[in-house]
């Protein structure tokens, strides 16, 4: 698979939000404090052994690209979804062979159903313009047993609040609480394996249920 540029035209997009990430994207590595060991330890939660498709979904400038590549299977595939053009220049500049590129968004997934093992949605979930759609997305995408996550180095409240007391296109862009979360992922049919909110950290995954 060729890594692509492709700017979804999906009407649920955000723009404006869309715009706000684009102009970031040449600076977003200085703006971003990442805590190594904790970030490792939150994705060591994800069982990756085996897993032969993963979606670092919203993968922004490729923050995970390291750490996919370290908990991966050597062989295992990395498909890196963003619906930031900009962000996505900025993410091919860390791609390898293993990975590979989209710009499409979260509610309209451009991968097969039933063709991903695990889904990560790291620091992304606030930006997203309708759940209920997404949720159903990654749901679909997932193979049987597939596994997805929610994954912030800041809980809710403490992210609600920054986001609240800005004045641009992301102000007001809310988290859902771990509680929140785990009911919006039981709603669409995945059973719970963490939940987890805390000042600095916050982990809700699951795993796909299969409705026979």
């Amino acid at each position: 698979m060729e890594n692509k540029i492709n700017v979804s035209s999906n009407p649920e997009i955000d723009r404006s939000t869309r715009s706000y990430f684009n102009d970031l994207a040449a600076d977003w590595e200085k703006k971003q404090a990442i805590d190594d060991k904790k970030l490792l330890g939150l994705l060591s939660r994800l069982h990756f052994s085996g897993a032969k498709r993963i979606m670092d979904l919203g993968c922004g400038t490729g923050v995970l690209f390291p750490y996919l590549r370290r908990l991966a299977d050597p062989n295992a595939q990395i498909l890196a979804l963003d619906f930031a053009e900009h962000m996505i220049f900025e993410a091919d500049k860390r791609a390898n062979s293993r990975i590979h590129l989209l710009c499409s968004d979260i509610h309209h997934l451009p991968v097969q159903k039933k063709s991903i093992d695990i889904i990560i949605a790291f620091q992304v979930f606030p930006h997203v313009k309708n759940k209920d759609i997404a949720l159903l997305q990654c749901w679909e995408a997932l193979r049987e047993n597939g596994e997805f996550a929610i994954i912030h180095l800041q809980g809710s409240q403490q992210l609600n609040t920054f986001h609240a007391s800005l004045n641009d296109a992301v102000a007001g862009h809310e988290l859902p609480s771990a509680a929140e979360m785990k009911e919006m992922l039981q709603k669409h049919n995945f059973e719970i394996m963490h939940w987890m909110d805390e000042p600095e950290e916050y982990f809700v995954s699951g795993k796909k249920k299969v409705i026979r």
